[in-house]
């Protein structure tokens, strides 16, 4: 047996099933497991667990030998010879005997292995086994395009699968850190704050007020922007990419379920220029407003500024597209308008339970691409019932899910759409209901229909 066992023939033409191949080196196996058995190389334990786990062997025995090992380690039992043989009697685990544990203590390559060695070999094993699962996940993917899968399911477990093995492949098993490493996290933060510095990890909304409130948009996070019909979701949230894409030149991918490209375009170019709608689509503009109309045209043209208006598109076909994005454009800030418009893969799906996989399926994704998202969303009907229209939690369309999910919920109102004659004609109130880091305020904005543009006017506490 070779020092590394590798039997697929790379010439031969992927014909018919996979040809199953294994993956794996025995002998570093062995000097892990070895040096682990070694009561002298103590500092070497902790780091080897670290990096390793028992399924990251090949081995059937080295396997249990890891898992036994780890299981009296984690008690705070001594893992000797003996000690792991009998602990394996226990668990009815096959662990090659006491001769085979002192045979691997004797290992002359274990004693001899300086500590680099040790860890290089912990690396092989590593990469084997994320080999191995790319290999069965490549089956899998087979197997399911062979029993009638969609070309988007079959697409995306694979994507998925793939997404968390490069994530493996790319960070330890670092375990326990100690609080002073967060601290110095936290630390620097504040200061840069003290500084008058955005952090770096955050990304503003273009709002000052608000991004004071909720932080700005943070990666790994889903931000769920709600309101009834005619709040202004949609013109408020490309005002918000538009901040960032033109004015902080960051990229940003909208998902336009609901409108066409060219439609949220034009919304863009009044704004920038603040040049009406109207006179946009006429094209009649007066002569001073011919300069303002190509100064915006060359800035939205020159932004890394992405819009997808694709119709009916699933989760999976959105986490596809959003994947190949944020691979091309890191530090990205994705937007979907709106939940609700996400299409099922199933047919006559409860409509409840697919609003919830839309909800987690944007939160993990946010987590695994490391950037924000904010999810434009419907509300219930129900608060139109009430005398004070002001949305809350509990008026979050068809989930609970979204509220659990969302580590920031706002909540757009104008009270001009049910109450005509107040006071507050054009304003638009941004209500904080959900902020997990902070409090929960209103930041009131002026709102200009005309040209879409928001203003802010100060926060209010919640009462």
């Amino acid at each position: 047996m070779t020092a590394a066992q590798q039997h697929p023939d790379p010439t031969s033409p992927l014909a018919g099933d996979f040809e199953e191949s294994t993956v794996y080196s025995e002998e570093s196996e062995r000097l892990a497991i070895a040096i682990m058995l070694n009561p002298n190389r103590e500092k070497l334990h902790n780091r080897l667990f670290e990096l390793l786990c028992d399924s990251d062997f090949h081995i059937e025995q080295h396997q249990a030998i890891w898992s036994v090992i780890a299981t009296l380690r984690n008690a705070g039992l001594p893992f000797d010879v003996t000690a792991i043989n009998d602990a394996g009697r226990r668990q009815d685990k096959f662990l090659g005997g006491a001769i085979y544990l002192s045979q691997l203590l004797d290992e002359p390559i274990a004693r001899a292995a300086s500590d680099q060695a040790v860890e290089v070999a912990a690396g092989r094993i590593k990469e084997f086994s994320l080999l191995r699962r790319l290999q069965a996940s490549l089956q899998q993917g087979l197997a399911l395009c062979r029993t009638g899968q969609s070309f988007s399911q079959a697409a995306s477990f694979v994507e998925d699968d793939l997404q968390n093995l490069m994530r493996s492949s790319k960070t330890s098993r670092s375990g326990p850190q100690p609080m002073s490493a967060f601290c110095d996290s936290i630390m620097a933060k504040i200061q840069a704050k003290l500084d008058g510095e955005v952090p770096e990890d955050s990304t503003p909304t273009g709002f000052p007020e608000l991004d004071s409130v909720i932080g700005g948009l943070l990666p790994e996070t889903l931000t769920v922007v709600a309101g009834r019909p005619a709040m202004g979701k949609t013109a408020w949230g490309d005002a918000v990419l538009q901040h960032i894409s033109v004015d902080r030149k960051r990229p940003t991918l909208l998902f336009s379920l609901e409108m066409t490209g060219v439609a949220v375009a034009t919304r863009g170019l009044a704004r920038h220029s603040y040049i009406p709608i109207p006179k946009l689509k006429s094209g009649e503009l007066e002569e001073h407003q011919w300069s303002q109309f190509a100064a915006s045209i060359d800035a939205l043209c020159q932004s890394p500024a992405y819009i997808d208006d694709s119709p009916g598109l699933t989760l999976s076909e959105i986490r596809s597209r959003a994947r190949a994005f944020v691979a091309a454009y890191p530090g990205a800030t994705i937007m979907i308008d709106y939940l609700q418009l996400v299409a099922s893969d199933k047919q006559n799906v409860d409509r409840q339970k697919h609003i919830s996989e839309v909800s987690l399926g944007l939160k993990l994704l946010a987590r695994q691409l490391r950037c924000p998202i904010v999810a434009l969303s419907q509300l219930n009907r129900g608060l139109e019932q009430r005398a004070n229209k002001r949305p809350m939690l509990s008026d979050l369309r068809e989930s609970g899910q979204i509220e659990q999910d969302a580590e920031v919920i706002l909540f757009l109102y104008r009270d001009e759409v049910y109450n005509p004659d107040t006071p507050d004609r054009g304003i638009t109130e941004v209500i904080v209901g959900k902020n997990r880091d902070g409090e929960t305020k209103t930041v009131k904005m002026s709102f200009e229909g005309a040209t879409m543009r928001f203003r802010e006017l100060g926060t209010h506490n919640h009462d």
